[in-house]
């Protein structure tokens, strides 16, 4: 079963338009708490002002006591300091730590396997050390399957603003050569229980973060705007199978990992791009063996009246070439096309419900340990407890296709509880 651009772009058109936007804000909340925020910051502008005259008046008034004067004057000087420093604390944006992060709970119930639960929670810590340097950490807190607990470093990175069109950040990076998985995988933003067969398990073909320095803006360009990435890290390890593996904690040689991205919007509701990584993957002293990923889609996402919601389309396509060690051509591709649909203009409790249709596939080499084509469609329906809060259910088509022929089917029922926070 081979896949072509043409069948998998078709396949992201005629998907049915059903529901949208995860993380909607709740305006009318967010809008009173301003409201009262400044209410309060205007009225100590006034006791400060006041306080100021009043300090004005003494030191322009000569009378018999100066002491008693001057230690007034103190303690006014004293007021008028802690009522700036309480007023400068009630602005957004002055905190200089800060813990968010999400957590999930998923339940799967797949043909020919045992149904299970399992959770995971992934709190991330943010610095403002000054308006120009930051510093970013997420852990991955999940169950393994021996009951035990696995704790991960998802990303750690120090991030320097130079100017307005130019970021440069170090260390262990989401890597930006995947819009899912630098953007929407975190499952309080997913619109589906699971992640597109290419991002994750065993048919993965992109890496999930990249250690190494990166250098990232953008420019506005008339009415439109282009993003742009740059990065060097560790490099990717070829493993038996011709599969690659992105645990690059270390290096396995002395040529590191390039990649650069591209994106457009050509309008604010449109973005397309396009990525690549490159390197050579064999270990030092072997034979040199380069992998090229590139990785291009679009995301279109549009809140329209006549629309009555919102629309979200999402569509990415990866191709991973890496040199023949042996003898199949190893060539990989797979990606993603999604459409959802939430009525947010509907005016009732059919505004908290959003409709997802997904296709993705991987196809194999032929030749391969491990050459099955995999095909899915999964339908979801997601209920919004809060902006940051969701409850999905999805049932999943999945047919897989080895190249002797022999055909299966592994079709799921899941469900879902994330919460971001």
């Amino acid at each position: 079963m081979k896949y072509t651009v043409g069948k998998f772009m078709v396949a992201s058109l005629v998907i049915p338009l059903m529901s949208t936007v995860t993380y909607a804000q709740d305006t009318d909340r967010g809008d009173e708490l301003m409201g009262r925020m400044q209410q309060m910051e205007a009225r100590h502008r006034r006791e400060m002002d006041a306080l100021r005259a009043d300090l004005e008046a003494l030191r322009r008034a000569r009378p018999a006591d100066a002491d008693e004067v001057g230690q007034r004057i103190n303690e006014l000087e004293q007021q008028l300091e802690e009522l700036s420093d309480f007023t400068l604390d009630l602005r957004p944006g002055t905190s200089n730590f800060l813990v968010t992060g999400y957590a999930h709970t998923t339940f799967t119930n797949k043909e020919g396997s045992d149904s299970s639960f399992d959770a995971a929670f992934f709190p991330i810590f943010l610095w403002k050390l000054s308006d120009q340097i930051f510093i970013a950490s997420e852990l991955e807190v999940e169950l393994s399957s021996d009951g035990e607990t696995e704790v991960a470093l998802e990303f750690l990175e120090m991030d320097f603003i130079v100017n307005d069109y130019l970021t440069l950040r170090g260390g262990k990076f989401l890597s930006p050569l995947s819009t899912f998985k630098e953007q929407l995988h975190p499952s309080w933003i997913n619109k589906l229980p699971d992640q597109p067969l290419f991002a994750s398990g065993g048919t993965r073909l992109i890496p999930t973060s990249s250690l190494g320095i990166e250098a990232r803006g953008a420019f506005p360009i008339g009415q439109t705007t282009l993003t742009y990435s740059a990065w060097i890290a560790n490099g990717f390890e070829l493993e038996p199978s011709g599969k690659l593996s992105f645990s690059n904690f270390s290096d396995i040689n002395n040529n590191k990992s390039i990649g650069a991205r591209i994106g457009f919007f050509p309008i604010p509701e449109l973005e397309v791009f396009y990525a690549f990584d490159f390197g050579d993957v064999a270990a030092s002293g072997s034979a040199g063996v380069d992998a090229l990923i590139q990785d291009f889609g679009l995301g279109y996402v549009t809140e329209q009246d006549w629309l009555g919601g919102r629309l979200d389309v999402r569509f990415e396509y990866v191709f991973s070439d890496v040199d023949d060690t042996g003898s199949f051509d190893n060539k990989r591709e797979g990606g993603y096309a999604q459409v959802a649909y939430r009525p947010t203009r509907a005016g009732s409790f059919l505004s908290d419900l959003e409709g997802v249709v997904r296709y993705d596939f991987i196809d194999q080499p032929s030749g391969a340990p491990d050459p099955s084509d995999e095909e899915r469609w999964t339908v979801g329906l997601n209920y919004w407890l809060s902006p940051s809060a969701v409850f999905k259910l999805a049932y999943q088509f999945d047919d897989v296709d080895d190249p002797s022929g022999a055909k299966s089917s592994s079709d799921a029922v899941m469900a879902q509880v994330a919460i971001g926070f």
